[in-house]
Formats: C-alpha cells, structure tokens, sequence
C-alpha cells in the first residue's frame, strides 16, 4: 500500500487535474494485474497540456514495489485525429442533406465499407457489417441483372459505371437510386477496388413521373377532344391541330 500510494503521489502531481482519476485507476491496475497504460494529460508549467500515452508496469526488488513506466506525447496525433473526426462529421451532414452516400468494394472478396448516410439510403441497420452478396438482394430481378452487367462492364471492359435503379428496401419501400463509380487496377491491371456513390432519387423521380402523367393527360385530352385544339406562332402559323380541328376546319 505503501508503494501504490508513493507512486500515485509522483505521478499524479504531473497531471492535469480532469485525468487524475483515470490515472490514479490505472496505477491501481498496474499494481494488481501487473501492467497498465492510459492516455492523459501532462501539465505544463504555463497552464497549458500535452497529451500523453503513459504505460507502466510494476517491479519487485528486495520486497520492495517499484512502478516503471513510460510516456509518449500524441498532443499532436490526437489533433490530427480530432481533425479527421470533424471532418468526417462535416462530410456525413453534407452526405446527409445531398442524400449521397459513399462506398467502397474490395472486389476479390466482396465486402464493403459504407457511408453512414448509405445505410440509410439502402435501409440497412447502420453499421451492421455488409457484403456485395446481401446488397444484391434489395434490387428486383430485372434490375439486378442490369447491376450486374454494368458492374461487370466497368470491370471488365473499363466502362464508365453510371446507372439507375429501382430498389425494394429491407422494409419493403421502394426507392429509386443513382449510381456512380469508378474500378481501381493494381499494377498488374487487375481490378482490386471499386469506388462510388449513391444518391436517393426518388423524389425526383416522383416529380417526373408526375410530370409524365400530365403530360400523358393533356396528350389524350389534345387527340380526344371533339373541340377544335390549335397551337399558333405569334404571326398565325398553326403548328399543331387535334383530329377534332382538322374535321371542323376541313
């Protein structure tokens, strides 16, 4: 006890007080499991902090316990891994209001690694672990052979990989999707890599086929009316005439 609390006092008079518990705790490990280690914050004689990476482990000589350890400062590993974090949030927000999602297929075994925003494009649980097979089965007969030879296209023959689909969701909702991407070679000119996005479409597509059907209806009610329908220029050239007009006009 003697030993545990003289090397706790060494210690922690050099660490920042926020991190003297998780400190204090992992010298209490070292002394029963042997060995420790623990990323804390070294304080600085200015008032400021560097980050360290401290492991230790416990000696015995002459009866006596001794705590031998180490530290490395990460202050700046731990900022550049707060700048990927930030920036992987700021690309998942951008993702998640364009409807865009990111991926990446190791070709030679199938799995994936997603996007969070293609989980929800898809319907997938997030972050449950996927492979090409599992993605195949959201995509209807019809659909999923056309997946396969663009796929098998861009491999193969190096096509530009630019496709549209209709998908049926785990849930059993329809959306539609775009599909972009590109094949990585390795320096034998084997396909290894496949990169690429999907965009949700489907309101979009909504809206054009909205706009299909009015444009289906004003057809039919164009070749179908027993009224004279005439579309002019300014000057009074007619360009068009329904059946009924050229009846009535003879």
């Amino acid at each position: 006890n003697e030993g545990i609390e003289s090397a706790k006092d060494s210690v922690l008079n050099i660490i920042h007080d926020k991190d003297k518990v998780v400190v204090d705790n992992a010298i209490r490990l070292a002394f029963e499991k042997g060995y420790a280690e623990v990323e804390a914050r070294l304080k600085e004689k200015n008032g400021s902090a560097k980050e360290f990476f401290f492991n230790g482990k416990t000696l015995v000589i002459d009866n006596q316990f001794y705590l031998l350890g180490t530290g490395t400062e990460i202050t700046e590993r731990k900022k550049v891994e707060q700048e990927v974090r930030d920036m992987n949030t700021r690309l998942s927000r951008a993702q998640r209001i364009a409807h865009i999602g990111s991926w990446e297929t190791y070709l030679p075994t199938g799995d994936l690694q997603w996007s969070e925003e293609m989980y929800h494009i898809l319907g997938f649980p997030l972050n449950t672990p996927v492979n090409l097979g599992a993605v195949t089965q959201i995509f209807p007969p019809e659909e999923l052979e056309r997946f396969k030879q663009a796929v098998a296209m861009a491999i193969d023959k190096g096509e530009i990989y630019k496709q549209e689909y209709r998908i049926i969701r785990p849930d059993g909702g329809i959306r539609y999707i775009h599909d972009e991407g590109e094949v990585v070679r390795d320096e034998n000119g084997e396909a290894i890599w496949m990169y690429g996005t999907t965009r949700d479409i489907t309101e979009y597509k909504k809206v054009e086929n909205a706009l299909h059907e009015t444009e289906e209806y004003y057809r039919l009610l164009f070749e179908t009316s027993l009224d004279a329908i005439l579309l002019t220029s300014p000057d009074g050239k007619i360009l068009n005439i329904n059946p009924a007009g050229c009846q009535i006009f003879e």
